[in-house]
């Protein structure tokens, strides 16, 4: 019986959604299933000076009013919140005015007051007390200190889970001013290398050359970090995308680069933020320094609910001992030049999004030397063979 009692206190604080909700589902709990009739949660404010009553249940009428505020150095309330004991009061001879008069005052004949503890610090008490027992049994003691410990541990959660939206509330804020500010920077330097590269010649317009592209890199890697803090403040919210616009959406944006459409794309369950897939494995393919890469989109059914996407190019191919931890987060071991990992984590980040799957293969098998093989799979929206399933479009021999 006591650890189902616990269990649910346990069950209370894991799924309360906020800690005002946990202090009041809890005491709630602890009264119905130890059989108690007068609760009370107190918090200390943050001076540590006073406990301030933050729910109640059974009270009498009369005793909230002057006893909403405690002062916790007060005897006996620093018993409790000063030096972290349980006290627990019950009606007996020879009982000190104070107790006797808190009794008499909640109309219980037992009381039992246990520090409510957070990171090693009394943060509150309950108060939970009857009117029909004459005294508190050792196991009673011991199953209302552990209930009590499980209600600290919620307080805990939801302290720390306050800390980490601040935190997350600040980092945001942060990001927001460098990321504007080095837009701005960019856009600055950019203007002024693109008049350099149409005054300078020979080699002062290669370096003028040189930083435009550094800028167009930073904006980039911006734009990546952008993406990243989207796929994680945004709920998924899936619908089936048409796979053809996108693609070739996709493939207009790099005009230089030769790149050769195979099969049908077909609808599949993704969000607006399905091009970046593709946008960063063509760029990952075209790093500077590599300027003929050629590549190849192929689409095929994978199986009857799958379809499988691949895209090869003919740049310099990864190594086999790094084929399985390229696409993990920020991953510098292999770059390609000059990539930092945000790109290949977005892409593996967003396939899982869409509960597809990422793997990585030579274009030609057992020669890493010949290009690399980005293959994947995206759920269709209407598996083959369905009524909704239309075919898609054929992208046979088309060209970026």
């Amino acid at each position: 019986e006591q650890l189902m009692i616990l269990n649910q206190i346990i069950s209370t604080s894991a799924t309360s959604l906020s800690l005002a909700e946990h202090l009041e589902e809890s005491l709630e709990k602890m009264l119905e299933l130890m059989g108690f009739h007068v609760g009370i949660i107190y918090m200390l404010d943050a001076e540590r000076k006073r406990a301030l009553a933050q729910h109640q249940r059974g009270v009498p009428p009369s005793y909230m009013p002057k006893n909403r505020m405690i002062k916790i150095h007060h005897w006996p309330f620093n018993f409790v919140f000063v030096a972290g004991q349980p006290r627990y009061i019950e009606q007996r001879p020879g009982l000190n005015t104070i107790e006797a008069g808190i009794l008499r005052e909640l109309d219980v004949s037992v009381l039992a007051c246990i520090p409510l503890i957070a990171e090693a610090v009394v943060v509150g008490a309950v108060y939970v007390g009857s009117q029909t027992k004459d005294s508190f049994s050792r196991d009673e003691r011991a199953l209302i200190e552990m209930i009590s410990k499980e209600i600290g541990s919620g307080i805990l959660r939801g302290v720390l889970y306050k800390r980490l939206e601040a935190a997350n509330r600040e980092a945001n804020l942060y990001l927001d001013i460098m990321t504007h500010d080095i837009r701005n920077i960019e856009n600055v330097s950019g203007l002024y290398a693109d008049l350099l590269i149409e005054t300078l010649e020979g080699e002062g317009a290669r370096y003028a050359q040189e930083i435009t592209s550094g800028v167009r890199r930073s904006k980039e890697i911006l734009g990546n970090v952008s993406t990243i803090r989207r796929i994680h403040q945004e709920t998924p919210d899936l619908d089936p995308v048409d796979l053809y616009p996108v693609v070739r959406e996709a493939v207009a944006a790099f005009p230089d680069v030769a790149i050769d459409l195979e099969g049908m794309p077909r609808k599949i369950w993704a969000d607006d933020l399905l091009p970046e897939i593709f946008s960063n494995l063509i760029q990952n393919a075209t790093r500077p320094g590599h300027p003929s890469v050629e590549i190849s989109i192929r689409f095929e059914d994978y199986d009857s609910e799958n379809m499988l996407v691949s895209i090869e190019d003919t740049g310099p191919g990864i190594p086999d001992s790094l084929k399985g931890s390229i696409t993990h987060q920020f991953d510098r071991r292999w770059t390609r030049g000059c990539g930092d990992g945000l790109g290949l984590f977005i892409v593996r980040t967003l396939i899982e999004r869409y509960g597809g799957t990422l793997w990585v293969e030579d274009r030609v098998e057992g020669r890493p030397d010949l290009g690399a093989a980005f293959r994947f799979t995206l759920r269709k929206a209407f598996p083959s063979g369905s009524d909704g399933d239309t075919g898609g479009h054929p992208a046979g021999g088309e060209s970026g």
